[in-house]
């Protein structure tokens, strides 16, 4: 088959092999009831992955919840941090599916009792509780599926009831208070 353009059947038809990964300007071209159209490859990428992490310190007071100072990123692929507010925005057209996972930790050394949550637009969406007696360190995490509609923005924030104010933990051995996550295709 040939067209007035002078293309022919092996112009479209995978006669030269892709040598790399595609880039995110790449597209594909599909037959959708016989009608061409343009697929860009980062619809179908698991994209945006964002590693966001406090770059300081965050003091959680006692028996109050306190948002956590994320606000430096070691990914950031669609620049989603917001370091203004300490979060986490969807870029504009990137919503779906996502897997998200968040971890704080301190150096405890007393009793305690702390609850962890990941805020959505304001509002908690996953928490992890723990309590204990004396520690040298403690890991709060959780993993979890969330939907999130462009512009939807992810928070963390913490509680805990030591009788007195605790520091999350930021090291140059791994994070230890972040958030991470990405797009699933």
């Amino acid at each position: 088959w040939e067209d007035a353009g002078g293309f022919d059947v092996s112009s479209i038809t995978g006669a030269t092999a892709l040598a790399a990964q595609p880039a995110t300007t790449d597209e594909l071209v599909l037959s959708d009831a016989g009608t061409l159209k343009r697929l860009d490859f980062v619809h179908i990428q698991n994209r945006p992955v964002f590693v966001i992490k406090q770059d300081g310190v965050t003091t959680i007071s006692d028996s109050s919840r306190t948002k956590v100072d994320l606000d430096a990123a070691d990914i950031d692929t669609d620049s989603g941090l917001d370091t203004t507010n300490k979060r986490w925005t969807v870029p504009a057209a990137r919503g779906g599916y996502y897997f998200v996972t968040y971890g704080l930790a301190w150096n405890s050394a007393a009793e305690f009792g702390v609850n962890v949550n990941l805020f959505k637009n304001g509002s908690a969406v996953q928490s992890v509780w723990h309590s204990n007696g004396p520690e040298a360190y403690d890991t709060f995490t959780g993993s979890f599926i969330v939907e999130l509609a462009a512009t939807d923005y992810l928070e963390l924030f913490a509680r805990q009831d030591s009788g007195s104010n605790k520091n999350a933990s930021t090291s140059d051995q791994g994070l230890q208070t972040f958030m991470a996550g990405f797009r699933l295709s």
